[in-house]
């Protein structure tokens, strides 16, 4: 039987592409498989749900071509329980992923979610399966990924934690340190300079005790070129992918 490639992607991406088995008796197609999946996006940040100021014609387009749903459901409101319930479709009672920190902490001796995830059911079918973007699941899950970079820490697989050294080797590489202006910041996942705006704890201070604050009390404009985001770099490592 023979294989041809495909792929999940996660860019904000979550992407599968595709693959086609053979025999001698019988050709049977399976379909590319591509996910796309965005964090942290409220349910009308999108303009062909009524938002006047943000302009999403991309996601738009797959909504008129596809399926929109006006109600839709999350299992729980917080980031790596909703997307253990998205990788197993169970609930965030029998995938035990009920707080974050156990995306980083769970391991496969622990229980912590036992089932398989829809990427590893397709690789035992065939599928080549690659991911690019946030992951932020129970790492013991990434063994799937044939990504061709990956990260070990203390002999083991971070394939998720190794996004954010990824791409500041990435930053390294490409966008020069710039020193900080007036009033800027250090971002804390690029180490790069950002400039609040009113809605940022820091604006106006001159305050720079991370441990104050929390993800949502940083707001600003990353000090980044738009091609070097890591939207951007991601976006580029799926667009070789497929």
């Amino acid at each position: 039987m023979k294989f041809k490639n495909l792929l999940v992607i996660a860019v904000l991406l979550n992407l599968s592409c595709g693959v086609m088995s053979q025999n001698k008796n019988n050709e049977q197609r399976k379909p590319n498989l591509l996910f796309i999946i965005t964090d942290q996006q409220r349910f009308d940040a999108l303009s062909i749900a009524g938002n006047s100021v943000l302009k999403t014609p991309n996601l738009d387009r797959l909504a008129s071509e596809g399926a929109y749903f006006k109600n839709a459901y999350t299992p729980m409101a917080v980031c790596a329980p909703a997307r253990a319930s998205i990788f197993t479709g169970m609930t965030v009672e029998h995938t035990g992923v009920n707080t974050n920190g156990i995306a980083d902490e769970g391991t496969k001796a622990s229980g912590v979610m036992p089932q398989q995830t829809f990427d590893e059911v397709l690789a035992a079918n065939g599928y080549r399966v690659e991911y690019y973007g946030k992951y932020h699941s129970p790492e013991f899950h990434n063994q799937v990924y044939q990504n061709p970079k990956r990260y070990t820490k203390n002999g083991e697989s971070v394939f998720g934690q190794g996004m954010r050294q990824h791409y500041i080797e990435y930053l390294a590489e490409n966008v020069p340190i710039r020193p900080l202006a007036p009033g800027d910041f250090i971002d804390e996942y690029s180490g790069r300079s950002y400039t609040p705006n009113p809605l940022d704890k820091r604006f106006n201070t001159t305050k720079n005790d991370k441990k104050a604050f929390i993800q949502p009390d940083f707001h600003g404009r990353l000090n980044i070129p738009e091609e070097y985001s890591i939207t951007a770099m991601h976006a580029k490592e799926t667009l070789e992918a497929i």
